[in-house]
């Protein structure tokens, strides 16, 4: 039976994996992948958090077949959320300099460089947690499934 640093550790690395491999190469990769495997870290605990691992006997709706297809089913509307922050994220990204009136050229706004760098790793970030929870939950269930009670099909 996994422990509660195995499921960790898989549910941050399945996360990371997830959104590495889906926002390689693209700006905001690394703070992405960051937060996936936040995401995943956080959501690979979940199903003992709904219900406590008291014994092995445990495992009932949220550890079910069944959870992790509704599981799967929310991900698209999680992948849309994570799309709004990317594009909150590109927006920032943008906003890079002001014209001068006068001179009719562009320079760094200095102030606004290190809030915009923030807020562009913020968005990149909450990318990544929102697409690295769905990994992270079937992580747990993965690894409980591979164990002598398994997982049940719909509760116990």
């Amino acid at each position: 039976m996994s422990d509660r640093k195995t499921h960790q550790w898989v549910g941050a690395v399945s996360g990371a994996a997830r959104i590495a491999h889906q926002s390689w190469g693209q700006p905001g990769c690394l703070m992405e992948t960051i937060g996936g495997g936040f995401g995943g870290y956080w959501t690979s605990m979940l199903p003992d958090a709904l219900e406590p691992a008291i014994s092995s006997w445990h495992r009932s709706i949220c550890h079910s077949l069944a959870a992790g297809g509704v599981v799967c089913s929310i991900d698209q509307l999680l992948s849309n959320w994570a799309r709004y922050c990317r594009e909150q994220a590109d927006k920032v990204r943008a906003i890079q300099a002001i014209q001068d009136p006068l001179t009719l050229e562009f320079r760094p706004v200095v102030p606004m460089n290190l809030f915009q760098l923030l807020a562009e790793w913020f968005w990149s970030f909450l990318a990544g947690v929102l697409g690295g929870m769905t990994p992270g939950y079937l992580s747990h269930l993965v690894l409980d499934a591979g164990t002598a009670r398994g997982i049940p099909f719909l509760g116990a």
